[in-house]
């Protein structure tokens, strides 16, 4: 779990990282337009994490155990797909060609899980950003009932570590709005979009940290992007080397599918990354 290789890549930021508490009232509120959102997601330098799902159009479906997914980034990664209740993930065609993952569709009184979780073997474990900036993000697309009960409440897009571990990041969908949690060595801080998510719609959604801010990005494909910042200190995020990085849901320490309180997502998902900035 050391942080000398990234604390050497990020020798420009500031040595201070005092603890603090996420206070709304410092929230930046900012909103921007950055022009329209591109359809199709290509690599760029200095990511980690980069799937689109292709070859899982191949098999078509997969249940729990490991599955052919290529990671486009520079770290080597192992997936697994973690499932319960009969859930499976399955191929579906993705939002500019290609293929998108479909995960479980919502059910009341039962709930089929599927989550993929990625995993690395290195001993510097390249999923723990320590205290670089770092962006992480997916193209989804929300089912119209995507939530209810106790079994699967909201919608998890991309995390790795759960809410009461000292470190995490997680982008999220509860009641059709986004957000975006951060914990480290210096507090959590938590940003959230106003932006009303549409059904059957894709989207491209990102989250960043760095030193001082947290900044949620969110919007159509081929639309606007809003972006919205919260001042923020977070630290160091450094999980356990062995903690799985999950894609559509929450998973356990060791990588089991959680059973109550899930966080499925329900919808398609592509292009996830995670990037070192």
């Amino acid at each position: 779990m050391t942080t000398s290789r990234r604390s050497f890549r990020t020798l420009f930021l500031m040595a201070a990282l005092g603890a603090v508490v996420y206070d709304p009232e410092r929230s930046l509120a900012a909103v921007q337009t950055a022009g329209p959102t591109p359809s199709v997601a290509s690599p760029t330098p200095g990511e980690l994490l980069r799937v689109n799902f292709d070859d899982l159009g191949r098999a078509r479906s997969a249940g729990t155990g490991s599955v052919t997914l290529v990671n486009q980034g520079s770290e080597p990664l192992a997936f697994r797909v973690s499932a319960a209740g009969g859930g499976t993930l399955r191929s579906v065609p993705g939002n500019a060609g290609g293929y998108a993952a479909r995960f479980p569709a919502f059910a009341a009184g039962y709930t089929q899980r599927a989550v993929v979780t990625a995993t690395s073997s290195s001993d510097d474990d390249p999923l723990s950003p320590g205290d670089s900036d770092f962006t992480f993000g997916s193209d989804f697309a929300l089912d119209k009932v995507s939530e209810g009960g106790t079994a699967d409440n909201g919608n998890n897009l991309v995390q790795r570590g759960l809410f009461v571990d000292s470190s995490q990041y997680k982008i999220q969908i509860d009641h059709g709005r986004a957000s975006c949690r951060v914990a480290g060595s210096a507090g959590a801080a938590v940003v959230r979009s106003t932006q009303v998510i549409t059904a059957d719609t894709w989207y491209r959604i990102s989250c960043s940290r760095t030193t001082r801010t947290l900044t949620l990005a969110l919007g159509r494909l081929n639309g606007e992007i809003t972006r919205t910042s919260v001042s923020a200190r977070t630290g160091v995020v450094d999980s356990a080397d062995s903690t799985p990085l999950s894609l559509g849901g929450k998973v356990t320490g060791t990588g089991k599918v959680v059973a109550g309180n899930s966080d499925q997502f329900n919808g398609a998902l592509d292009n996830v990354f995670l990037r070192l900035d």
